[in-house]
């Protein structure tokens, strides 16, 4: 089973990016908390997401905003052929953001703000980090 779990703080403001077929998408980092470190020790878990779920995170969070994700954790070879890894997520909660989510959370009580279920595959992966010579999948 491939199941990543986080809790996290945004490193950066989100930003969006779209491939050469019109997706639009977000590569961000989380920080998460190692827990039971003697020291404050942290991971920089490198995240990605699709669509309108990147749109609404873009909206909703800043750096340093805390949300919760879910997703899978994928590995690639980039174009020096290093195995690098990512999480596709699925879904995520936000937990602390700006003020403008809990003014449209009030305003919009009834409406979902960004808990879609999304679909990706490694197609869509192939096409941000270049074509098959780029990136060898395992």
């Amino acid at each position: 089973m491939n199941k990543f779990i986080g809790i996290g703080r945004t490193t950066k403001d989100i930003e969006i990016k779209k491939t050469q077929n019109g997706k639009e998408y977000s590569i961000f980092q989380l920080a998460v908390i190692i827990p039971y470190s003697t020291q404050k020790e942290t991971d920089f878990i490198p995240c990605q997401v699709w669509n309108k779920q990147a749109i609404t995170l873009q909206k909703y969070c800043q750096k340093g905003s805390q949300i919760a994700i879910t997703g899978i954790l994928q590995s690639f070879k980039d174009k020096d052929n290093k195995i690098q890894w990512i999480v596709q997520v699925s879904n995520y909660e936000f937990l602390h953001t700006n003020n403008e989510l809990k003014r449209d959370i009030s305003e919009k009580s009834n409406e979902i703000i960004a808990e879609k279920q999304i679909n990706y595959n490694s197609e869509s992966i192939k096409e941000l980090f270049g074509d098959n010579d780029a990136i060898k999948w395992d």
